[in-house]
């Protein structure tokens, strides 16, 4: 079995076990790359004074035990911490994570989630400290840059 074949049943079961198809670019990333961060990974948050600048660390379709960095494993981990909606698809250096939204209505943006939003006591996650990114993957992914001081 290759690589390839090997991540797209790993992809497909984990459409079936969410009830959802991910968007096409996204797929085609997963399977071709298994989700490996390019270089060019810094992307801009926030705007005026408020403006600053992260990097993303991609989740791939690893298997087994202690996959840290693996698209279902972290879609359990943070279940009832972040909205149900988001599919954690990588993370940052301070432990915010950038999703996928499979919402109808917002299906395949790309999103920032806050960790200091997360729900950790129970209570139903809302999008406070949820930031839109994009509108697609194909989007996100092709903004990303080297770190730049043009950001700051």
């Amino acid at each position: 079995m290759t690589a390839e074949t090997a991540r797209e049943s790993v992809l497909l079961q984990f459409e079936n076990a969410i009830g959802a198809t991910l968007p096409d670019a996204y797929r085609i990333f997963l399977v071709s790359t298994g989700g490996e961060t390019p270089k060019m990974n810094s992307f801009p948050l926030g705007s005026g004074v408020d403006a600053w600048e992260t990097e993303v660390s991609f989740f791939g379709l690893q298997t087994g035990a202690y996959c840290l960095h693996s698209v279902p494993e972290n879609f359990k981990e943070y279940a009832g911490r972040i909205p149900h909606h988001l599919v954690p698809i990588g993370i940052d250096p301070g432990g915010n994570l950038i999703c996928l939204s499979i919402a109808e209505d917002r299906c395949g943006q790309i999103f920032f989630a806050d960790h200091d939003y997360f729900s950790y006591d129970g209570d139903e996650p809302t999008d406070d400290g949820v930031e839109f990114l994009a509108s697609s993957f194909e989007s996100f992914f092709g903004s990303l840059r080297d770190y730049s001081d043009e950001w700051k």
